[in-house]
This record gives structure tokens, sequence and C-alpha cells, in this order.
């Protein structure tokens, strides 16, 4: 209880300091003295942190937050009680794939991390992390989750609906009839 009240009061400091936040981070981790050292090193470098203490309360806190969508990335251990972070990077992946993952484990395990990185996580970091290679591959994640937000800006093309449908089927000429209200055929426009 006092960890999620010292998270809350963190993330309403930053809120309200008129800093901006570089982003929003999940920090997944049955190591409360882990959770508290990786929420410091981001938040001083000006992230927004929330815990969960195992992969089930990861799960609960990312329904329940906020927005899922303003979640940027998720750092999380792999063997933790009830839920382990490999069922939660499997949840997280398929229910929010927009969301970057890294994994950090006091368990390293080269056959795990290899698979891991090919499925898509960003980072494998080992514990104690250093807080340069901590910061490092969560810019890595926050970089990767804006080129797939400006790929996806880019990838909207915008549909145009053709004005001339007379010669086409009696369904285009009932469309034509019914657009002519909200498009005039002299091109100009009602707005």
């Amino acid at each position: 209880v006092f960890m999620e009240q010292t998270t809350n009061k963190s993330r309403t400091a930053a809120m309200f300091s008129g800093q901006r936040s570089l982003g929003r981070i999940l920090v997944v981790d049955d190591e409360p003295d882990v959770r508290k050292v990786v929420r410091l090193y981001l938040e001083k470098a000006g992230y927004d942190v929330t815990e969960a203490e195992d992969g089930q309360k990861a799960v609960q806190e990312i329904k329940s937050g906020e927005n899922p969508l303003l979640l940027d990335v998720i750092l999380t251990d792999i063997r933790m009680p009830k839920l382990n972070g490999l069922e939660a990077i499997q949840f997280f992946q398929k229910e929010f794939p927009h969301v970057s993952l890294i994994v950090l484990t006091g368990f390293p395990d080269l056959t795990m991390a290899t698979s891991l990185m090919k499925n898509g996580i960003i980072d494998y970091l080992v514990k104690p992390v250093e807080k340069e290679k901590l910061l490092t591959a969560v810019a890595k994640a926050m970089e990767q989750r804006e080129r797939e937000e400006d790929d996806f800006k880019n990838a909207i093309v915008p549909v145009h609906f053709p004005r001339d449908l007379s010669h086409e089927t009696e369904t285009g000429r009932r469309l034509k009839s019914r657009s002519s209200i909200l498009m005039p055929s002299d091109g100009s426009s009602n707005a």
C-alpha cells in the first residue's frame, strides 16, 4: 500500500510539475527493492512509472489503468509468483501489441533471451542493471514505439468518394443521389 501511494504521488507530482513526461512505463517485478531502484532511475530521467509486484497485478494494472494506449513500455521480470513474466509477456503482446517490452531478470538464459528477442522483446537486461543500460534500453523502446506510431499514421490513406457514379450500377446511382446533398455536383462545398 505504501509503495502504491508513493507511486501515485510520484505520478501526480510529475503531472503537475509542469515538466513533460518522456513516457509511461510499467515496472513488473516481485522484488520491491528492484522496483524502487528502477522507478527512481526512470523518474529522475523524466518518465512516469507505475509498478506491479507480479504478472497478475500487471495485467490488473494495465486493464484498470487510466488508458492502456498511453502506456509506452513494460519492463518485466521473468520469474515471479502467480502469473510469471513469460505469461505476462504473451498477454501484453496479444492484447497491447503497441506497447514495447523489456525483460529485466536475475536469471540470465541465453536461449530464452534469443527467443524473446526474436519475438519482439526490445531488450533483455540482467539484474542488477546499470542505470545507463536501463535508460538506453528504455530510450530504444521509446524510439521503436514512436517509429511504429509514425508508420501507422503514414499508413492511413484518405478515402475519396467519387462524385460521378452515374455510369455505375443502380447502387452507384442511388449513392450519387444521396451524396448530392453532401457534395453538390458543381464542385462547391456546403462547409
